[in-house]
């Protein structure tokens, strides 16, 4: 019997790393860039329009995003998770991101302008690995959420 999600969310799809995070002159200081602070906002406003604020979940936590790109351009899948993530931090959908111990990101098929399809659950009652879902098992499971994405 599988468990409600603790949070089912669609965020856009975010910029690189290298567009999220800068470095000062030197490489000393870390800084949001502007791109960055652009979609960290529309994350906040996201998260707190459909969850009505903060929800500040608890524990440990899986993380299952579902990204579909924006285009067919070859891209990696781990450039998405840190500006994401951050970002939901920021939001509050939980305390820190340290929370996160089973982390998937799932290349789905491109639908411009891209988005990210984000399933949160509690940790404890779920099987080590998800039981081996592959591919196609993991669309059909984000599909069960979000239904099937158009593709023009």
């Amino acid at each position: 019997m599988a468990t409600e999600p603790l949070a089912v969310v669609i965020l856009p799809y975010p910029p690189s790393v290298n567009d999220y995070w800068g470095t000062d002159w030197r490489g000393r200081k870390k800084y949001l860039k502007e791109r960055g602070k652009v979609y960290r906002n529309d994350v906040i406003a996201i998260i707190w329009k459909q969850f009505g604020g903060r929800l500040l979940l608890r524990g440990s936590l899986r993380v299952t995003i579902g990204a579909n790109m924006p285009d067919r351009i070859c891209r990696n899948v781990d450039n998405i998770c840190k500006a994401s993530l951050d970002a939901m931090q920021h939001a509050g959908l939980y305390h820190d991101d340290n929370q996160i111990d089973d982390l998937r990101i799932v290349r789905l098929r491109p639908a411009p302008p891209g988005r990210l399809k984000i399933i949160i659950e509690g940790i404890e009652n779920l099987p080590l690995f998800g039981g081996g879902e592959g591919q196609d098992e993991m669309q059909n499971r984000l599909d069960e959420f979000f239904g099937p994405v158009d593709v023009a």
